[in-house]
């Protein structure tokens, strides 16, 4: 049995899909048989992910440029945050960053 935390993770990849959408998703002639279907596609696509992915040694160095990317990423991260709706900052800011 898997547990909960895999659902919520494929949860969340279906709604962010929907909501990447947009305005199209408005357009969709049955959005219930839209959901269902892009449910299905993230199953199996995390499907592939698990069975073609191997182990990793518990020694493996962590690439060089992780930190950089990281870095990076951080000090656009105000300017992005900016652009959005106080709402949406507010969500993403009490979510993704405060946990």
């Amino acid at each position: 049995m898997r547990p909960p935390a895999d659902a919520e993770d494929l949860l969340q990849d279906l709604f962010v899909k929907a909501f990447r959408q947009g305005e199209r998703f408005c357009a969709v002639r049955d959005p219930r048989a839209w959901l269902f279907e892009v449910a299905r596609n993230v199953v199996v696509d995390r499907a592939r992910r698990v069975r073609n992915g191997e182990p990793l040694p518990e020694d493996l160095a962590a690439p060089e440029f992780e930190v950089a990317v990281v870095d990076q990423l951080s000090a656009c991260l105000p300017r992005v945050l900016a652009e959005l709706s106080e709402e949406d900052r507010e969500a993403i800011s009490l979510c993704d960053i405060g946990g």
